[in-house]
């Protein structure tokens, strides 16, 4: 008969085994960022921080651009980053504003 200790040691290390095939898989795995890209003029938006309330900024960018909800979450997420390619001086302008209204920091490039 197999003692309790040495079961016990078993599923200690299978457990083991688990959590760190389970933290290998997390740091590999990329997250796809999405990127809007309007073909309107020249400039770029970067959300360099995404703020204190991010749900607002999430809603925002949803509602300024119509993307759908886990492209915004990755873009907010995923701060700093371009997330507005191609975009008109004026959309840059009020894009910007709105954002930073809610808390984000956006730049202009």
């Amino acid at each position: 008969m197999i003692s309790m200790g040495f079961f016990y040691a078993a599923i200690a290390l299978i457990t083991i085994g688990l959590i760190c095939n389970a933290i290998n898989y997390i740091s590999k795995r990329k997250v796809d960022v999405y990127t809007i890209t309007r073909n309107t003029g020249n400039k770029n938006l970067i959300l360099t921080d995404s703020g204190k309330n991010k749900a607002t900024v999430l809603a925002t960018l949803r509602q300024i651009t119509g993307i759908n909800y886990e492209n915004a979450k990755s873009i907010v997420d995923s701060a700093p980053l371009t997330f507005m390619t191609k975009v008109s001086e004026q959309e840059a302008d009020l894009t910007q504003k709105a954002l930073e209204f809610v808390g984000a920091k956006v730049e202009i490039k």
